[in-house]
Order: structure tokens, then sequence, then C-alpha cells
């Protein structure tokens, strides 16, 4: 966090959701390493995963690990879940949830992981 700390103050911005996870650095995983960041909770891990958190986690673990490390965001438990909006995106693509869309004229509000 030390270093992060820095690269904040020097122009970086706030990462949110950051102070609430925890990170582990595996260096054989991928080509130079991986960060991976493990969320408190899914709100969290949404924060993280935002593009701009993304990008700014991405700018600080290549200039702290070195060029093509990576990053990878997980829930507590080390499983990696889709996002609200990927499992969204995936449940609209079913075509027994359009089918039913379509028969009752319904939409799909929300569609929250069980768990």
């Amino acid at each position: 966090m030390g270093y992060y700390d820095t690269a904040r103050k020097g122009g970086l911005g706030i990462i949110p959701g950051l102070r609430q996870a925890r990170g582990r650095f595996v260096p054989d995983m991928g080509p130079a390493g991986t960060l991976v960041v493990a969320c408190g909770n899914e709100f969290n891990r949404e924060q993280l995963k935002s593009p701009d958190a993304l990008r700014k986690l991405a700018r600080v673990v290549g200039d702290y690990f070195g060029p093509g490390a990576a990053v990878s965001v997980e829930e507590p438990g080390g499983e990696a879940r889709p996002g609200n909006g990927e499992l969204k995106a995936y449940v609209l693509e079913r075509p027994e949830v359009r089918r039913a869309m379509a028969d009752f004229g319904a939409e799909v509000i929300g569609v929250v992981p069980r768990g």
C-alpha cells in the first residue's frame, strides 16, 4: 500500500475498493507474474473491476513489479465470478429468458448471484 499511496499522491488518483482488498503476487502466473487481488465483498470487486480502476491498478502493478505484470480480481474465496453486468449479459443471451420476456412482455431489471 505504501507504493500505491505514493503513486496516488503523485497524480494517479484513488482506486475505489483497493483499501478493502488483499493481494498476493504470484510470480509464475502469466508471463511476468500476476497480482491476485481478493476483495472483501461483491461491491468492492465491482469497484475494482471498473475500467478506470483496472487501468490504474495495472499501471501501479506494472510500475512496481515490472512491465508485463498482470492483475486478477477474485472473490474472497479465491474463485473468480462474473460481475453483475457480465452476469446480466449472460442471462439476457439465454434463449429461454428471451422467450419468457417475449411471451410475458417482461424485462430483466436485475440479476443477483446466489451466495
